[in-house]
């Protein structure tokens, strides 16, 4: 086993997913796919934590339990802080305000066994999320007037990984389908965050879906009990939502679809409760 060969591939992985994420990151609607839980564990009893730096800055902890030798179980949260400054339209004066943004996942997995006799491991998983997330936006008509679309949203999911795990490095592939639901979007004024323009906006950012595909790739290296690691994936919409809506008597078409480039890197430590190897 040649331990440098892991540490280069590792290194090369954060570097073209440090690049993609710089280049695209995000898009409206309100919606940061959150990472893949990619969990690859091979003890029963085992439970893995994790805390991570994840895109524009939020925290991403999660905490996975493997209960026998086929089933997992997890919970994932992202949460997220952000601080503006901007100059309201009336007046220009320079005012500061905050936004909290939070996400958080439930799933349960199932490993359906190896490859081969190495340890290359297969895992289903579902789960259900709910959040409440702010993204930057300006209204067409109004360019100098920055507005803020806030949407709580609920996701279902289904995904299939696939790794490879030793000693000391860990490599994997996940791919999962996503159904969002918002029942509501508020555009919302930067300054006081309160709700603006619902008489202009009476149904078009109601109950609004999406169905999207997201692959990520991930890599760690380092014993179980601390190892680094970084994940990186893309949210590609399947089905974008087109609208339309009239402001003084003009119709202005409108159409979007929620995504972009997601990463997350961090440290993770694993524990087994019982030393003996899932068959």
């Amino acid at each position: 086993m040649k331990v440098n060969s892991y540490i280069k591939s590792f290194l090369v992985t954060m570097f073209i997913f440090g690049a993609l994420t710089t280049i695209a990151d995000g898009a409206p609607p309100p919606y940061k796919p959150n990472a893949l839980c990619v969990a690859l564990l091979d003890n029963s009893r085992s439970l893995e934590g994790g805390l991570y730096y994840s895109q524009k800055g939020g925290l991403d902890g999660s905490v996975v339990y493997v209960c026998n030798r086929r089933i997992r179980a997890y919970i994932n949260y992202y949460v997220d802080r952000q601080e503006y400054s901007d100059r309201t339209f009336a007046t220009q004066e320079l005012k500061e305000y905050i936004t909290d943004s939070w996400y958080g996942e439930i799933g349960v997995g199932y490993r359906i066994g190896r490859i081969d006799s190495t340890k290359k491991i297969i895992e289903i998983f579902g789960g259900f999320g709910k959040g409440k997330l702010y993204q930057k936006e300006y209204l067409p008509l109004w360019p100098d007037r920055p507005r803020m679309l806030q949407g709580d949203y609920k996701k279902l999911f289904a995904q299939l990984n696939i790794g490879y795990l030793n000693d000391v490095s860990e490599f994997g592939f996940g791919g999962r389908i996503v159904y969002l639901l918002y029942p509501k979007f508020n555009v919302v004024d930067y300054v006081n965050l309160g709700t603006i323009y619902e008489d202009e906006y009476p149904t078009e950012y109601q109950n609004v879906s999406f169905i999207n595909i997201e692959p990520a790739v991930q890599a760690g290296i380092g014993p179980h009990w601390c190892r680094i690691f970084m994940q990186g994936g893309v949210s590609i919409c399947l089905k974008p939502y087109s609208t339309s809506y009239d402001i003084a008597g003009i119709t202005h078409p409108e159409s979007f679809g929620v995504g972009g480039f997601f990463y997350r890197i961090g440290m993770l430590s694993t524990f087994d409760f019982f030393p003996r190897k899932a068959k």
